[in-house]
């Protein structure tokens, strides 16, 4: 897809919040992105949004190994 505008992506980390309003009933519940930001977080990683210079759009998450927890 087209990704996320820069403008929505705070929002898209929201639970329950649909971005695509366009798709009606058919588009998901909105917690999708919402969780996986807190499971991240949880476990002490950070997610970021990201335009590949390939094309696309991409989320990374960043988690620690065991060796950064010491």
């Amino acid at each position: 897809g087209a990704g996320i505008a820069p403008e929505l992506q705070q929002a898209a980390l929201t639970p329950f919040e649909r971005l695509a309003a366009h798709r009606g009933s058919d588009g998901g519940s909105g917690l999708g992105l919402a969780i996986v930001s807190r499971v991240v977080a949880q476990h002490g990683g950070s997610l970021r949004f990201d335009y590949p210079p390939e094309g696309g759009f991409a989320v990374v998450i960043t988690l620690p190994t065991l060796a950064d927890a010491g």
